[in-house]
Formats: C-alpha cells, sequence, structure tokens
C-alpha cells in the first residue's frame, strides 16, 4: 500500500568533505530491479552525487540516457558528493520515495525538470533472424514478484547476466547499461524493436570491454547475437528524455 506523504518525514542533505570516503551502505535501497519486493527502510543515509539522485527520483533507468542527461548538468553535479540522511514514513513504496526525492531536489537545488520526446541516436534491438534464444516466461510476477529479476554476476573477468520474467523493454534497459558501460556500445540508448509481447528469460555471458581491446571471450555485440539471438541496429528515433529546465547550486549548510 503506498503511503499519501510526498516528503520524507525529516531530511537532511550536507556536501561530503573532499577526500571523505562515501558511504555506500544503503546502495540496494535505491535499486529498481525488484520494485514488487522493494520495503522502505525507516532511515535511509547514503552519499550521492546530483546526477545520481537524480537518475534515482526519476528513474532514468537506461543507462544509454545518462550522457545526454549529464551534458545538461554542471560539472560539480557529478564531482560533489552530498551525504543525504532521510527519515521514510511508514509503507512508502519504490515510487513513493522517488516522488519524495523529487521534492527535496526541488527545495535544495532549485531543480525543475520537465519529460519530452527528442530525437537522437539510438541503437535498436531487433531479432538476429527468425528465431531467437529467448525462453518465454511461464510464471506469475504479480503473485510472486521475487522471481521476476535481472541478476548480475563477475566472475573470473565475464559479465554474467541472467534475465527471468522481464519484458523485452526491460531487458533493453538493463542491455543499454551494460552495453554503454562494458561492452563498448556509446552510440547512444539501447531501445526495444523486437515486437516481442510478454516476459522472458535469457542469459548472456561476455568479456567486458574495461579500457582495452583484449577480451577472454564473446564481446558484448558476439555474445548478444549468439547467446540470445538479437542484434542492435544503429538508427535514430524519438526518445522519452528528461530536459533541465534549471538547477542551483545548494548553500552549504542543508
Amino acid at each position: 500500500m503506498s503511503c499519501a506523504a510526498q516528503t520524507f518525514e525529516a531530511a537532511s542533505l550536507r556536501l561530503l568533505p573532499e577526500g571523505a570516503k562515501p558511504d555506500y551502505t544503503q546502495l540496494d535501497v535505491l535499486d529498481a530491479t525488484h520494485p514488487g519486493i522493494w520495503k522502505a527502510p525507516s532511515l535511509l543515509t547514503i552519499d550521492l552525487n546530483l546526477f545520481e539522485m537524480i537518475v534515482t527520483a526519476y528513474s532514468v533507468s537506461n543507462s544509454g540516457m545518462h550522457d545526454a542527461l549529464m551534458a545538461q548538468l554542471p560539472l560539480w553535479a557529478m564531482k560533489e558528493t552530498y551525504h543525504l540522511t532521510t527519515r521514510i514514513p511508514e509503507g512508502a513504496t519504490l515510487a513513493d520515495l522517488r516522488l519524495m526525492l523529487q521534492a527535496l531536489l526541488k527545495e535544495r537545488f532549485a531543480l525543475a525538470t520537465h519529460w519530452d520526446n527528442r530525437t537522437m541516436p539510438v541503437l535498436l534491438l531487433q531479432q538476429a533472424g527468425t528465431s531467437t534464444n529467448l525462453a518465454p516466461f511461464k510464471g506469475m510476477c504479480q503473485q510472486q514478484p521475487a522471481n521476476c529479476t535481472s541478476d548480475f554476476r563477475w566472475k573470473d573477468g565475464m559479465v554474467h547476466m541472467a534475465f527471468t520474467g522481464q519484458t523485452m523493454s526491460q531487458i533493453a534497459d538493463t542491455l543499454s547499461g551494460l552495453g554503454h558501460y562494458m561492452g563498448g556500445q556509446k552510440r547512444g540508448p539501447i531501445v526495444d524493436d523486437t515486437n516481442l509481447p510478454g516476459q522472458w528469460n535469457s542469459t548472456i555471458d561476455f568479456s567486458p570491454l574495461m579500457g582495452t581491446n583484449e577480451t577472454q571471450g564473446d564481446t558484448f555485440a558476439t555474445a548478444l547475437k549468439k547467446q540470445m539471438g538479437l542484434t542492435l541496429k544503429p538508427a535514430e528515433r524519438p526518445v522519452p528524455s528528461l530536459v533541465i529546465d534549471h538547477v542551483d547550486h545548494p548553500k552549504d549548510e542543508q
């Protein structure tokens, strides 16, 4: 059940001293991978920069959109880390948390935004042939949300990703982050163009490109085609985009 409040019961936001080590202990609280089983803590304490807070507050889940978002922000929004301590009302959902964080950003940073469809370079996720290596999901996500997940693992220098009960749009969003940060796919966001309805199971294992062209296994693009039966096609498409209208540097003491 969602709580009625759209603001934190209490909130403190302070600039983290230069050289201080950020605290990411509660980072999993901001994980939107499993909204169906998400539970709000009574107290949230975490260190984030403004860009990270915006991504969380407005659910910019497709990592391929992050460069376009950062380009609209001043450099301090990525460089300065803030210590955030909030008291969350009982019964709050993940959607409630996002609204509370939006209200906080509006109050402390005078942040103003709107959504707009903007045409940009994208990578269309398409079927590589007449069939894919995707298996239809036969469970019930609403009744058993814990069974519908995207599970990321790093082992032996390889990225291992397992999708269970995910729509193709959700899979595309996850692949977008993997491709952008670890697969050398810098053109833009990966957007679903498979025309496959429903929910799916699949896996992908690939060797990440981390500043080197040396790989131990399949590259991201090769693994996508061989293991999932999918391919990426460069194109330009209108994409829902978060537009930053205004942002101010906050006062030192908040």
